[in-house]
C-alpha cells in the first residue's frame, strides 16, 4: 500500500504527494490536484514542501486506480473543508 498526503510548496502551490509510489528516481511521486503527473522532479523542481496539517493520509494501493482516485476525493474533500482553494478541474 501507498500513502497520499496534501503538501504545500515553499511557492504556496499545492501537490498531492504519494509515498510507497515509487518514481523511476525517488521514493514517491507528486501528482496535481488532478491526479496528473507523479514526477516529483518536473512537477516541484527545486523546491521544499511539507505535509499540510489537519489533512487526511490515505492510503491507496498503486496497481488499483480506483483506489487512488478514492484516495484523492478524500484529500480535495478534506481541503475544501480547510479552506483551501481546490481548483474546478480536481472535483
Amino acid at each position: 500500500m501507498a500513502k497520499l498526503n496534501l503538501v504545500k510548496t515553499e511557492s504556496g502551490n499545492y501537490f498531492l504527494q504519494g509515498r510507497g509510489d515509487c518514481s523511476r528516481n525517488a521514493d514517491f511521486k507528486l501528482f496535481d490536484w488532478d491526479g496528473e503527473g507523479g514526477d516529483p522532479f518536473s512537477m516541484a523542481s527545486g523546491e521544499t514542501w511539507e505535509i499540510v496539517d489537519d489533512t487526511p493520509t490515505v492510503e491507496y494501493d498503486p496497481k488499483d486506480s480506483d483506489s487512488f482516485w478514492t484516495a484523492q476525493a478524500e484529500i480535495v474533500e478534506a481541503a475544501k473543508r480547510k479552506g483551501i482553494q481546490v481548483p474546478d478541474y480536481a472535483n
